[in-house]
């Protein structure tokens, strides 16, 4: 959390007591006793805090109002509907977790907030703030009371003020109130709003919604005790950035739909939590239909209040929030009602995923299924897992042509829950030479990296996995081997390198497919358009006047050469073409030195060309800059972005 508030007590104090009476209390929020307790706090140092936005009218082509944004290290929320240079008329909401006020009798709440690019609007018209009681997903739906803010800037500056006391007594005594910032626009002005530091503070309990909740985390995540949302929060959030966790049940009533189920993408994104309130819940993210399949026509929509059992992994994306991950999480059961008996598993799997995926633990075929599903199409799995399994039934054999062998394994040596080992190595994680060959029926474990090949077939990494054992022999046998596990394929010169270059294929509508990274480098917002230069669709890349946004792709091993990095860009102001990489664990940025001016009015043809002097895994890149001296900063469209080697 930031330390403005207890910076600016410490500076007080140190002054001592011979001018006290001239030092106001700090934001004038202390009870007559100085005892008000820390009720509610965010910061937004890494990301939304538990808040949600809501979108309840925006204009034609605008599709987003609110964000987490950062600069110089500082975390806050930013609204703006200022695109392409234009105002655009909207109204949109950053709505709080549920706050526990039931046992307070005096709170008081203050922020501090940023205006900038008013252009004359009346700030205290649009720029506002409310409380509910009964949200329940929807801000047009709840009943709001306004709460009046005592300080705006003067809608000139990025310097934020403090927003003063606001009292919150009408709310005291509630259980599950609700902070609403409304953002409102029109064609004739668009300010930027930047909101941060809210704290709530009151004579009672010490409490927060969302994931800091006083829920009670109950259940084991096994079918039998499922994991309630709490349970799942803590989970997630003990996770390492971007780690997953074994496969979970949780259990809990829908709290609200952010992505209802559709037959585009066949998956839905909503919360969970014990009781139906937005306290205490969990984000289920891009879940599957019962079964483990997509949603089509006339199945049941899932609704406010519907009882539901997820089966799922768990993550902490980005570090901050807690959620399931998107391809191995669907419905097991919606109001009792499973899918024809069917257990966990892998599309029509009908075995149940074992294992986390260590040479200790290795997973089954039905996990590994699964894990690999989960990733965006031709992604690869950040680190080796292991695989254990009976050999089904061999595609390619071990030969001293290519060294290595592609066949299915699975459970049981049958074809049920099977899961496609494609070109490993050998024992020893060696060419294969000589030695024993693959039988149907011998056991094997297999270490490497997996992938989401095409985005419908799950397997490992050519060149990139290995038999560790076969039925439980390690040694390569005799003749030994030839050292051979990660070279980096080379690439055939002249031939475009990156999948679906042309924005053709999407997981969902904010994500092509193939155009995200396993790190920052992607942390622009994305969306489909019909505004192609070929095909059907091109991207549209959100920008931020105070940081510079990036369209990434996913990442690729590129081996050393030069290559001309290239794409067709619609939308005024600049660009640049760059690429990112992970040397030592920390991410590197290497960009074209020139920006290039690109327009509205047509499609103009960027390109960079750059030399790697040895073999790297790397995230291709545009950068759609920050406002300059230079240039506003403004949404591009994007098309037919390629890569080729010399």
């Amino acid at each position: 959390m930031k330390k403005y508030l207890f910076t600016l007590v410490a500076a007080m104090l140190t002054l001592g007591f011979t001018a006290c009476e001239d030092i106001p209390a700090p934001y004038g929020i202390f009870g007559s006793d100085g005892t008000l307790n820390t009720t509610y706090s965010a910061s937004f140092e890494n990301g939304t805090d538990g808040f949600t936005f809501d979108n309840e009218s925006l204009a034609p082509g605008l599709s987003s109002v609110w964000s987490q944004a950062s600069y110089n290290g500082n975390g806050y929320l930013y609204a703006s509907a200022f695109v392409n240079n234009v105002a655009q008329p909207a109204v949109a909401w950053a709505i709080s977790p549920a706050i526990d006020l039931s046992d307070s009798k005096e709170a008081k709440l203050t922020f501090s907030h940023a205006i900038n690019k008013a252009n004359g609007a009346d700030l205290s018209q649009c720029l506002t703030l409310w409380a509910s009681t009964d949200y329940d997903g929807s801000a047009a739906a709840a009943t709001w009371k306004r709460l009046e803010i005592p300080n705006y800037s003067d809608g000139t500056s990025w310097t934020f003020v403090e927003s003063g006391a606001i009292d919150l007594a009408d709310f005291c005594g509630k259980e599950n109130v609700v902070l609403g910032f409304r953002y409102e626009s029109t064609a004739e002005y668009a300010p930027a709003w930047e909101v941060d530091n809210i704290l709530v503070k009151s004579d009672g309990s010490s409490t927060t919604g969302g994931g800091d909740t006083p829920l009670v985390a109950e259940g084991e995540g096994t079918l039998e005790a499922p994991f309630n949302s709490v349970a799942a929060n803590e989970l997630a959030s003990s996770l390492e950035s971007g780690a997953a966790s074994d496969y979970v049940y949780i259990k809990g009533k829908i709290s609200s739909i952010k992505e209802e189920f559709s037959t585009n993408y066949g998956n839905a994104s909503f919360y969970i939590s014990p009781d139906g309130t937005p306290q205490g819940q969990f984000y289920v993210y891009r879940a599957l239909y019962l079964g483990n399949k997509k949603f089509t026509d006339g199945d049941t929509q899932i609704k406010v209040g519907d009882e539901v059992i997820v089966y799922a992994k768990l993550t902490n994306y980005m570090g901050n929030t807690p959620e399931t991950v998107q391809g191995a999480c669907y419905l097991y059961s919606l109001n009792g009602q499973t899918a024809d008996g069917d257990q966990p598993g892998g599309g029509d799997s009908t075995g149940e995923a074992k294992g986390s995926g260590t040479a200790a633990d290795p997973y089954n075929s039905v996990a590994a299924n699964l894990y690999a599903s989960s990733l965006a199409s031709g992604e690869n799995s950040p680190s080796e897992v292991y695989i254990k399994g009976k050999v089904v039934s061999v595609r390619e054999q071990f030969g001293t042509q290519y060294g290595n062998a592609s066949f299915y394994i699975s459970d049981d040596g049958t074809s049920t829950d099977q899961f496609y080992v494609y070109r490993a190595l050998y024992l020893g994680n060696q060419k294969y030479t000589s030695g024993t060959l693959l039988n149907v029926g011998d056991e094997v474990v297999i270490c490497g990296l997996v992938t989401n090949y095409m985005g419908n077939t799950p397997e490992t990494v050519q060149g990139q996995a290995y038999v560790v054992s076969i039925n439980g022999e390690t040694e390569p046998g005799e003749g030994g081997g030839e050292e051979g596990g990660g070279d980096t394929p080379d690439v055939p010169s002249g031939e475009n390198i990156l999948d679906n270059s042309s924005f053709e294929q999407w997981d969902d509508a904010s994500t092509p497919t193939a155009w995200k990274s396993t790190t920052t480098a992607s942390n622009a917002t994305l969306s489909q358009s019909t505004d192609a230069r070929t095909g059907s669709y091109s991207v549209k890349v959100g920008f931020y006047a105070s940081a510079n946004k990036r369209l990434a792709t996913r990442e690729y091993d590129l081996s050393a050469g030069t290559y001309t990095l290239s794409c067709y860009v619609k939308g005024d102001g600049q660009v640049r073409l760059g690429y990112a990489h992970t040397p030592n664990s920390s991410i590197t940025y290497v960009y074209d030195p020139n920006y290039t001016t690109v327009s509205a009015g047509q499609w103009t043809l960027v390109t960079y060309t750059f030399t790697l002097e040895a073999d790297t895994k790397v995230n291709l890149l545009m950068m759609n800059p920050k406002s300059s001296s230079y240039a506003e900063a403004s949404e591009k469209l994007v098309d037919d972005f390629t890569l080729v080697k010399h």
